[in-house]
């Protein structure tokens, strides 16, 4: 329980993070973290989120389903995406690759029973 409280607060800290900042990302592109894909068919459920929209969708090192798709430019709703482990590489390290490979900010999530995930967000 602990852990799951610890999480939700790390993603409020994440969100609240992107609140603040505009970020940009060309062509429309965003990504979101689904589920684990251990036991569901990843390409299935993203064709189920976005339909037309959706340009695929894959399984990360973290077991994590990431769907890709079209999002209208005006949408405020922000993109995830995983980046790799933080391991070595702490929240500076984190943030500085998710500025560098989708010009948004990072944060290290802790990931139960592995390394802690250095998670992106960013406005498509």
């Amino acid at each position: 329980m602990a852990n799951h409280i610890s999480n939700c607060i790390n993603l409020l800290v994440i969100l609240a993070t992107f609140a603040s900042v505009q970020l940009t990302v060309e062509g429309g592109q965003c990504s979101e973290i689904v589920n684990r894909c251990q036991g569901i068919r990843c390409a299935d459920i993203c064709n189920v989120l976005h339909g037309k929209s959706g340009l695929g969708s894959f399984c990360d090192e973290f077991d994590a389903c990431t769907c890709l798709f079209n999002q209208d430019p005006s949408s405020t709703n922000v993109c995830i995406i995983g980046a790799g482990a933080c391991g070595n590489c702490d929240l500076a390290c984190c943030n500085a690759r998710c500025g560098h490979q989708f010009n948004g900010v990072g944060a290290c999530v802790p990931n139960p029973g592995t390394v802690d995930r250095c998670v992106c967000a960013y406005k498509s």
